[in-house]
């Protein structure tokens, strides 16, 4: 586990570093949030090769990258000052960051989060007709 963490590690750090000197065009390009009927996302390249999504998006999980995708194409001023404070705070922790990134690369699902999660929030428990009158029986 320790070995794959620092292996993660690294390539997130040559990453960062092939950014810096303006190669990224390996990351992911974020071409399946394409909206051509979208208002402004053509105009200033948000998806696609050499996009600012692909310049940015550092998400580890396929939820993070829907996430980032939905921030950049809503049109939404509201928490805007919410967004700054959580992007300042995320500025000064780049060890977490890379850590959580690091880790997260790391765990493999068979389900996506919202699946579960829906999952959950539709669960009816089911107790057989009997078992409901047994607290008032002993009680």
């Amino acid at each position: 586990y320790e070995r794959d963490k620092y292996r993660k590690l690294i390539r997130i750090n040559e990453t960062e570093i092939a950014v810096l000197n303006r190669k990224f065009h390996n990351l992911p390009t974020g071409e399946e949030f394409e909206n051509p009927v979208h208002l402004y996302s053509q105009d200033i390249d948000l998806f696609g090769k050499g996009s600012f999504f692909q310049y940015l998006n550092r998400t580890a999980l396929t939820e993070g990258s829907h996430k980032l995708a939905y921030i950049l194409l809503e049109n939404n001023i509201d928490g805007i000052e919410a967004k700054q404070n959580a992007i300042k705070e995320l500025a000064e922790k780049a060890d977490w960051r890379q850590n959580f990134s690091a880790l997260a690369t790391l765990v493999h699902t068979e389900n996506r989060s919202n699946v579960i999660l829906n999952w959950l929030k539709n669960y009816q428990a089911f107790v057989p007709g009997i078992l409901k009158w047994l607290p008032w029986v002993f009680s």
